[in-house]
């Protein structure tokens, strides 16, 4: 027991070494492309030599997480860190998800919708190489749903989600672009206020 504690230690000070030094790789200033540079490789290697993926993954979103923190204001950080997730995990779509809808608002805002939208076809790209992963058909319905407002496509996405792995939230996002969906095309009635439903007609 004892043993296998040291070694958890020893494993957690090397992802935290790696997760610095690789933080110090990456500019501190916002950066809006995906990057992976050749100084990567070295850091990654030792990473899936040791298996520490899932140990150094987790030190990335607990650091995202306080980077968020409105007293912390870290936010320079927010995305040179989802990079960092997705380059160790590439099928970790939820960082995917965040980084693209990090960029898209940043590249719509400063007018550039071509880029705007180059930043959701790298999400594509992602989840071409991980077709059978429900997460990432959820982030493009989530994209093209809730951000493009392209509800058809956002309904098609969200059914190949549902489809891989029916939970909640797969059967949440499905049932509610199902309804928008309809509502669009005109196929559901507008509830009746309830001052309708106690109108009393004139016996005159």
């Amino acid at each position: 027991m004892r043993k296998r504690l040291i070694n958890i230690l020893i494993l957690a000070m090397i992802a935290i070494s790696c997760a610095n030094l690789m933080e110090s790789i990456y500019s501190p200033e916002p950066q809006f492309s995906h990057q992976t540079s050749v100084s990567d490789f070295p850091i990654l290697m030792m990473i899936s030599l040791f298996n520490l993926e899932d140990l150094f993954v987790g030190y990335l979103w607990l650091q995202f997480d306080v980077d968020s923190l409105g007293a912390v204001g870290n936010y320079h950080r927010l995305l040179g860190t989802l990079d960092l997730i997705t380059t160790i995990k590439p099928d970790e779509f939820h960082a995917w998800g965040l980084g693209t809808y990090m960029r898209y608002k940043h590249w719509v805002n400063e007018g550039q919708v071509e880029r705007a939208l180059d930043s959701v076809n790298e999400l594509h790209k992602a989840q071409e190489r991980f077709p059978s992963n429900a997460r990432g058909w959820y982030e493009l319905a989530y994209m093209y749903g809730l951000v493009l407002q392209d509800t058809s496509k956002a309904l098609q996405y969200a059914s190949k989600a549902y489809a891989i792995n029916p939970n909640k939230e797969n059967s949440l996002i499905l049932q509610t672009l199902q309804r928008v969906n309809d509502r669009n095309k005109g196929l559901l009635i507008p509830a009746q206020s309830q001052s309708e439903f106690n109108f009393v007609p004139s016996k005159d």
